[in-house]
């Protein structure tokens, strides 16, 4: 993901939220890492198969992602999630105590064996 993302930003610049830049959308995002990312089986916006739903938190909670989202999953069995409705607000968005981000990308290094454990196996990437 480092080197993909270093590759994308050199080649189109810092990911800006506004109408034309390449973090504008999920699927914009979606698209521009499916270039850099090779061997990834590509999802589109449906889960296919292709992404786990719901995931634990460390206080036992569950958290259910939105299936409104762009996959791709790696030859390896990480699977990477685009958010398409957190994609939004020109990258002035709060969430969680979190100011001016573009949206989230989900990474689940293990695919959907367990544990699925948000901060374990699964992250958030803002």
């Amino acid at each position: 993901m480092a080197q993909a993302t270093n590759k994308i930003i050199a080649e189109e610049g810092l990911p800006r939220g506004d109408i034309g830049g390449w973090a504008s959308s999920a699927e914009n995002a979606y698209n521009m890492y499916k270039k850099y990312l090779s061997n990834a089986k590509e999802c589109g916006i449906s889960t296919n198969g292709c992404f786990e739903e719901s995931y634990k938190r460390f206080n036992n909670t569950t958290i259910n992602l939105d299936t409104d989202r762009y996959t791709l999953v790696m030859s390896d069995g990480t699977e990477i999630g685009f958010l398409s409705s957190d994609f939004r607000f020109n990258c002035s968005g709060s969430q969680w105590g979190t100011n001016n981000f573009c949206g989230f990308i989900t990474v689940d290094v293990n695919g959907s064996k367990s544990p699925n454990f948000v901060g374990y196996d699964t992250f958030l990437l803002q």
